[in-house]
């Protein structure tokens, strides 16, 4: 009777084994591990580029500025400073029909040479565990073939707009039973009613954005497989500059922009509850916002480090929401979980603050200023979205965030978006004929502007025209590059129908004696060209007649 009984054990213990889930890897073993040793970008000394095979590289420049360099089709790593515009699921993606010969060929009409281009999850692994990069690969090949290079803009959540087979993907479903979908965010409504099931989200009268429950282990192992995946097979791509994982992620948002909707919030997903629990066993912290805030920089850590574990070179980028985060909207951090020490924290390569709004910039440099200096250390400066046009912003607004951008050191910008910048038939309107010239006369000067420190150098460029400022790079060849404009000209009403003018008088000054030339760059041409005697450090004194203060001058100072 007691061998029979063995015998029933083992058979009873084998049929267990067999139909156990397999033991947890070891990114799932602990769903919080504080101690995770990050891997940024790895920054390759000027001197050793020849060296290096890989296709985009961040380099340390002989003055310690980072800046992007890219392999060229001859196979030459050359400087590059992005010139961007974003598009996708809002304007190209919109239709199957889209001809991108026709919008690439209008990216180097407008003087962009980067799209940053929006892509799904979804796009790149239809089901799970199969991987297709036929359409990415479609884009970036028709985009080599204009020059123009690509920036991925990784979405791992679902925004309306997107296709209708985004929200019904497979990723959502990884781990559902009886109705309920545990691969997600859970929202709780303001009466505690809880919203946790892709198809209950789709029924609400304004579909609330799907986010995966990331620190659910079967969708955080899928996330890591994923951007290894994505990594990979661009890791010799010399169209491919860099990778913006995730778009306005994090917890998902939704008070913060449903005002008739108060007190919702996420994610109150099981999983993520337990996570929860773990974090507050390890930190000692009980705070349910600091947790949101710790634990989206640690699950960008782990993202971040998989990316640069099978491409070391290439930089990886980040956005929060519409730059309110990093502007101190408080709802929105508490919301989001996001604020503006995320990219830090986060291990993120490129801040990718975004602009909308007049007065975006009033409230977000401080707060990223105070972390960050963009021009010696990680992160660099490249915002993605700067809002231009219906209904994202003005030219006016582009402009000014551009230039304060630009006067930080940053290593691009990007304008919001495409589809605002053409009509229907490819024409570039008004907005894009603005970009347009502005682009003309940042590439003209892209020498001082791609290596040059910001602020005056051994010549300066000073106004003392009221509300006027000259925002200076300098360069170590002795050229000072002065972009003139009016601050505060965006944030009237109407401001593109501005068409105040005034004279505005220039200082320039040399700490020593030289002839130099000085040229004047506006409306996207240069304007004027002359050879002045300076003496050391006196002021010479010259006035540019009936400026706008919607227009922005480029004036550039060379020792001769």
């Amino acid at each position: 009777m007691n061998f029979l009984k063995a015998w029933v054990f083992f058979l009873s213990a084998l049929l267990w084994c067999s139909t156990a889930p397999p033991a947890p890897s070891e990114s799932q073993s602990s769903l919080f591990n504080p101690h995770l040793a990050a891997k940024p970008v790895r920054i390759v000394p000027a001197r050793e580029i020849d060296r290096i095979s890989a296709p985009s590289v961040l380099v340390r420049l002989a003055n310690n500025k980072l800046a992007l360099m890219m392999r060229s089709q001859a196979g030459v790593l050359e400087p590059f400073y992005v010139r961007g515009i974003e598009t996708g699921f809002y304007d190209t993606r919109k239709s199957n029909r889209t001809d991108y010969d026709q919008v690439f060929a209008n990216y180097r009409r407008l003087g962009a040479n980067t799209a940053m281009f929006m892509i799904h999850w979804n796009d790149i692994e239809p089901e799970d565990g199969r991987f297709d990069f036929s359409f990415a690969d479609m884009i970036a090949d028709k985009a080599a073939k204009h020059d123009v290079r690509i920036w991925w803009v990784l979405f791992m959540h679902t925004q309306h707009e997107q296709p209708s087979d985004i929200p019904n993907s497979w990723i959502y479903r990884i781990d559902s039973r009886n109705g309920v979908d545990y691969g997600i965010q859970w929202l709780k409504d303001s009466e505690g009613r809880l919203h946790n099931s892709v198809a209950d989200l789709l029924h609400l009268s304004r579909p609330a954005e799907i986010y995966p429950a990331y620190g659910n282990p079967a969708v955080f192992s899928r996330i890591i497989s994923m951007i290894r995946a994505l990594a990979s097979h661009y890791r010799d791509s010399r169209t491919v500059v860099g990778v913006q994982i995730g778009n306005e992620e994090g917890f998902v948002y939704y008070s913060a922009v449903h005002k008739d909707r108060p007190g919702w919030e996420s994610d109150f997903n099981p999983v993520t509850q337990k996570l929860y629990e773990e974090w507050k066993q390890k930190t000692g912290k009980q705070d349910w916002h600091a947790f949101k805030l710790d634990i989206v920089e640690w699950w960008w850590r782990h993202f971040t480090t998989a990316f640069h574990e099978e491409d070391p070179y290439r930089v990886v980028s980040f956005d929060l929401a519409g730059g309110r985060p990093e502007a101190g909207d408080l709802e929105m951090i508490d919301e989001e979980g996001v604020d503006s020490t995320t990219y830090g924290e986060g291990n993120i390569d490129v801040v990718g603050i975004m602009f909308y709004g007049r007065e975006a910039g009033d409230r977000i440099w401080p707060n990223l200023d105070q972390h960050y200096d963009y021009v010696y250390q990680l992160p660099i400066l490249v915002p993605p979205e700067i809002g231009t046009g219906k209904p994202w912003g003005t030219k006016a607004d582009f402009q000014e965030y551009a230039i304060s951008a630009i006067e930080r050191g940053a290593q691009g910008y990007s304008a919001y978006c495409y589809g605002t910048l053409v009509d229907d038939d490819g024409t570039l309107n008004e907005y894009g004929t603005a970009y347009q010239k502005f682009a003309a006369m940042m590439e003209a000067n892209e020498d001082v502007i791609y290596a040059g420190l910001p602020g005056a150098g051994a010549v300066s460029i000073r106004t003392s025209s009221a509300g006027w400022r000259v925002s200076q790079l300098h360069h170590s060849s002795g050229s000072t590059l002065g972009i003139l404009h009016f601050p505060q000209a965006h944030l009237r009403e109407n401001s593109d129908d501005n068409t105040a003018a005034s004279d505005v008088a220039l200082e320039l000054t040399s700490e020593t004696a030289g002839r130099y030339a000085l040229e004047t760059f506006h409306d996207g041409m240069l304007g004027a060209r002359e050879v002045v005697s300076l003496k050391p450090n006196r002021s010479w004194a010259w006035v540019i007649p009936k400026v706008r203060e919607t227009e922005a001058i480029f004036v550039r100072v060379k020792r001769l």
